[in-house]
């Protein structure tokens, strides 16, 4: 597989920090094999947050959205606005959260001058799919419509880490099978992302992880087998992908979500869409959150496709779910 030989002179500080994170994940009490289990899990991770510095650009914390419920979200913005990104969270639609993001949020509209809508969809198991897509719907409309007096008319990009790619796509065909994906939508940058619910190749020969991910997964599919996983509307890389925006798509070579992130890039491709792939040697699941010199070489790679595709921009006028109903 190719990747990048600039990429080799991170590979100690990466090799370092993995063999750190291994010893600390085998002594982990977390997991999702049951419903309890994972709500503990959720409790542990977000009591571990560490919040924003005072020197930082901070969030503005609101609800949005027409429809009921609304959804809260974490705005980020900068002095100068030349765009705006919505941001869903990791976590495999269970853990996690938009405020465990602000770091990286805060990186984003402080270095790409773009207002970050960072989503705090909701998580199972108390609010199983299609929540999250109907959330991740009624904040973009959001965006489009009200949230322009507050975050201006640029064009939107959306990114997405493991289980917020799922929704990011997800979300990208539902506006193309309506009508509403519009020429204000430019790109989007998906990490490590979860595209076969029901588990492709590099999932199922990583043991471990792929029993992390069948306990998850049963939880946000309970009753489905593997089999009635392996539709659109769950696993997107069984979507029809013709008319989406170009893509960066960014993957470690120890993730073991590698075969999703290499499918869903050739598919993305085939169907005629801009589709870019960045594969980072020796690099874990969730890797540019890690305190390594790879982790801010993702980053800053990530954030230079984001100013690329908002300087490219040529928006033709957003279209709302309302004007796309009239």
């Amino acid at each position: 597989m190719h990747t990048d030989p600039a990429l080799d002179a991170h590979l100690d500080d990466t090799r370092q920090f993995n063999q750190q994170y291994m010893a600390a994940m085998a002594s982990s009490p977390l997991g999702f094999a049951t419903a309890e289990d994972a709500l503990r899990t959720r409790e542990f991770l977000d009591a571990a947050v560490v919040p924003l510095g005072p020197d930082r650009l901070q969030p503005e914390v609101v609800q949005v959205g027409a429809n009921d419920p609304a959804v809260t979200v974490r705005l980020f913005i900068p002095e100068r606005v030349d765009g705006i990104c919505i941001q869903f969270h990791m976590g495999a639609w269970i853990i996690g959260s938009a405020r465990a993001s602000d770091d990286r949020s805060a990186e984003i509209a402080e270095r790409c001058s773009v207002a970050v809508v960072s989503v705090e969809y909701r998580m199972v198991p108390e609010a199983l799919p299609p929540a999250q897509l109907d959330d991740a719907l009624n904040v973009i409309d959001w965006v489009r419509t009200a949230g322009r007096d507050r975050l201006g008319d640029g064009p939107i990009i959306l990114i997405g880490e493991s289980a917020g790619c799922t929704l990011a796509v997800l979300t990208l065909v539902a506006l193309r099978d309506s009508g509403e994906i519009g020429d204000d939508i430019v790109g989007t940058t998906l990490a490590y992302g979860l595209y076969d619910v029901s588990g492709g190749p590099s999932q199922r020969l990583d043991t471990g992880a792929h029993a992390a991910f069948s306990d998850a997964q049963r939880l946000v599919y309970p009753g489905l087998t593997v089999e009635e996983r392996r539709v659109p509307s769950i696993s997107p890389l069984y979507a029809d992908l013709s008319g989406l925006p170009p893509a960066l798509f960014s993957v470690g070579t120890s993730d073991a979500l590698l075969d999703d992130t290499l499918f869903m890039h050739a598919r993305w491709s085939a169907a005629g869409n801009d589709s870019r792939l960045e594969v980072y040697p020796e690099s874990m699941h969730g890797f540019d959150s890690f305190p390594t010199t790879m982790a801010a070489e993702a980053r800053r790679r990530i954030d230079a496709f984001l100013k690329e595709r908002l300087a490219g921009a040529d928006v033709a006028g957003p279209r709302s779910r309302v004007e796309a109903d009239a």
